[in-house]
C-alpha cells in the first residue's frame, strides 16, 4: 500500500557540497514541487510503440521562507553554484518523508517585507534529479 503524505510547510535544508558543512535552515510555506519526466513516444518497425526517456527536471516554487542566516541564502544565489535542497516533512505517528533535489540552480530570489512583519524570501528553483523517502 502507498503512504500519502503532505507536505504544507515545514523544515527546508539548501545546500551546497556536503550538508554538514554549507547547510542553510529554513521554514518555508506555500511550496510547490513539480516533478517531469519528458518522452519520446516513437513506433518500432514491428508496429509497437516504444518510450525513450529523454529528460527530468524538477521546479520548485517557495512562497515564504523565513531563515535567519539571509547572507548564506544571498551567497547560493550569487555565485550561482549548484545547490542542493532537502524538503523534511516530520509527522510523530507516521513517521517522516522527504525528497531531495540534486544539483540545481536558484533560479529568482525574491525578498518581500512588510510593517511590524519579517522579511520573507520566495524562491523558485530548479533541478535534474531528485529521489524521495517516506
Amino acid at each position: 500500500m502507498a503512504e500519502v503524505w503532505a507536505w504544507p510547510e515545514a523544515s527546508v535544508y539548501l545546500y551546497t557540497g556536503t550538508a554538514t558543512a554549507s547547510a542553510l535552515v529554513a521554514y518555508a510555506q506555500n511550496t510547490r514541487v513539480s516533478l517531469v519526466r519528458g518522452w519520446d513516444n516513437y513506433r518500432t518497425l514491428t508496429g509497437l510503440y516504444q518510450d525513450a526517456l529523454t529528460g527530468l527536471r524538477a521546479d520548485v516554487q517557495i512562497g515564504a521562507l523565513y531563515t535567519l542566516d539571509n547572507t548564506a541564502l544571498t551567497r547560493f544565489f550569487e555565485s550561482a553554484t549548484a545547490v542542493h535542497i532537502h524538503f523534511r516533512h516530520a509527522n510523530t505517528p507516521v513517521g517522516s518523508a522527504g525528497h531531495f533535489l540534486y544539483s540545481g540552480r536558484l533560479d529568482s530570489l525574491e525578498i518581500a517585507g512588510s510593517d511590524g512583519e519579517l522579511f520573507r524570501y520566495a524562491v523558485n528553483y530548479h533541478a535534474n534529479a531528485w529521489s524521495a523517502y517516506g
